[in-house]
C-alpha cells in the first residue's frame, strides 16, 4: 500500500481533495507500468484506464487488475481514445519524451472541459541533478517556469508547480514516503493543470 500512501498525498492538489473521488468519472494514467497508478484510481472510484509501450507492463498489469482497461500506445503519436477523461495523471513519463508540447497537447485533447492533469517530472534546477549530472535516460528535462509557459501555450490554465523531494532514510525507518517541499530545488515536480 506504499503507491497508495504515496499517489494519494501526490495527488492532492489546489483544487481539493475532492479532485481525486472518481465517482464513476473516467480517468487516464499515461506510462501506467504495472498498474499502481491504474489500481489507485479504481481505489478511489474512478473508471481508470492505463496506457503504455510496454507489452510485457501492460500483460503484467492486466494480470493483476481484470476490472481496468489497458491501451498499449506511444503518446508521442497521439492518444486512441474518443471519449474524454475527467483526470489524467502522467507521472515520471514526460523527460523520456522527445516532444512534450505535443504529448501535452494529446493530453488537453482527452481531457473534459475542467478536467484535471496531474504530472511529475524530474527538476532541472535541482542541486542533485547538477551534482549527479543528467539521467541518459531523460531527453526533456525542464525546469517550473518552461512547464508552466509550455502548458499554457496548449490551453491549460490554473497551473500549480510543487518542488518536493524525500528523505529516503525516513522510508527506511518508518515505511512511508517523508515528502518536503524546496522551493526552486526539489528534485522533482509535481504539477497540476485544469484544461
Amino acid at each position: 500500500m506504499i503507491q497508495r500512501e504515496y499517489l494519494t498525498r501526490m495527488m492532492r492538489s489546489p483544487f481539493g481533495f475532492e479532485t481525486v473521488q472518481g465517482q464513476n468519472r473516467l480517468a487516464l494514467d499515461i506510462g501506467c507500468a504495472y498498474g499502481y497508478v491504474v489500481a489507485l484510481l479504481h481505489y478511489l472510484g474512478f473508471n481508470a484506464v492505463g496506457l503504455d509501450v510496454s507489452q510485457h507492463a501492460l500483460a503484467t498489469a492486466s494480470m493483476r487488475l481484470k476490472s481496468c482497461d489497458f491501451v498499449r500506445n506511444d503518446v508521442s503519436h497521439g492518444l486512441p481514445f474518443r471519449k474524454l477523461f475527467s483526470l489524467v495523471t502522467c507521472f515520471e513519463v514526460l523527460e523520456h519524451l522527445s516532444s512534450p508540447r505535443t504529448v501535452l497537447q494529446n493530453i488537453y485533447d482527452v481531457l473534459v472541459e475542467g478536467g484535471i492533469l496531474f504530472m511529475s517530472t524530474p527538476n532541472r534546477t535541482s542541486p542533485h541533478r547538477m551534482i549527479c549530472g543528467p539521467d541518459p535516460h531523460h531527453v526533456t528535462v525542464l525546469g517550473a517556469e518552461e512547464w508552466s509557459n509550455l502548458m499554457r501555450e496548449v490551453g491549460f490554465r490554473d497551473i500549480h508547480v510543487q518542488y518536493r523531494d524525500y528523505v529516503p532514510l525516513a522510508w527506511k525507518v518508518t515505511r512511508r514516503f517523508v515528502w518536503f517541499g524546496l522551493p526552486k530545488i526539489g528534485i522533482s515536480l509535481f504539477i497540476s493543470a485544469r484544461k
